[in-house]
């Protein structure tokens, strides 16, 4: 498939296949780029329904590298929020693909926006109490971590106090987008009972892969998500149609 490199409001960018008035705007997880296999699998079957992807790298990610001390929710949030603006803008309509800490940021980017459909992939759907797990675990009091405003962690991001207090006042409680959500059973990050909750509170579809952990990248696994996406991307381009 034919991949473009554009630029989407200053952020390095690939538009995937022929240009259309319909759009999904991927964004990858932690530790990935713009052209992995999620976001791939995503682009073919979304060409053949007609819909054109975009996807971007977030900071220090893909084309970005260098600039990981940028890839924070106050960074990326308002940059996502800016893209999908100007992706409505110029678009009959609108979707969102997102995965693990992609998707958690473009909740919080598009809480507000007229989205035809969201497809959130191990999506980080609570990073407070994500953030407060491991102060927990490193017996880091939310006192302390103002005081000191950054805390770092072996083997993980730093606990930053600035960070802590966005995503606090970011939670995506109004989402309304109709938004199908897939996970695995064993989630080991974002415990799924806490997606589970997420998704009977916003009316989300949700399906979860037996024995599999955050990372859905098997071949089973994948074969898993294309076959989702097959399934649930339809939704995109229907008004009306609740996932």
């Amino acid at each position: 498939m034919e991949m473009k490199p554009i630029t989407l409001c200053g952020v390095l960018a690939l538009a995937w296949g022929k240009d259309s008035d319909r759009r999904m705007l991927a964004v990858h997880g932690m530790m990935s780029h713009k052209a992995d296999e999620p976001i791939r699998l995503l682009a073919e079957e979304a060409e053949r329904q007609g819909i054109q992807t975009v996807s971007i790298d977030l900071p220090g990610h893909g084309d970005c590298r260098g600039e990981m001390a940028l890839c924070t929710a106050q960074h990326c949030v308002p940059e996502l929020h800016a893209g999908l603006e100007s992706l409505l803008a110029e678009s009959r309509e609108v979707g969102l693909f997102g995965v693990s800490l992609g998707a958690c940021f473009s909740l919080m980017a598009a809480a507000d926006l007229p989205l035809c459909q969201a497809l959130l992939v191990s999506p980080v759907v609570d990073m407070p109490g994500l953030i407060e797990g491991m102060m927990q675990a490193a017996g880091v009091t939310p006192e302390q971590l103002e005081r000191e405003k950054v805390i770092p962690m072996p083997d993980a991001q730093p606990l930053d106090w600035e960070y802590y207090c966005y995503v606090r006042g970011h939670r995506p409680d109004s989402w309304t987008a109709p938004t199908a959500v897939l996970i695995g059973e064993r989630d080991e990050l974002e415990p799924p009972a806490v997606t589970e909750a997420f998704c009977k509170a916003h009316g989300c579809g949700l399906e979860q892969i037996p024995g599999a952990g955050h990372w859905l990248h098997t071949p089973e696994e994948l074969a898993v998500l294309r076959s989702w996406l097959e399934q649930n991307l339809s939704g995109c381009g229907k008004p009306g149609n609740r996932i």
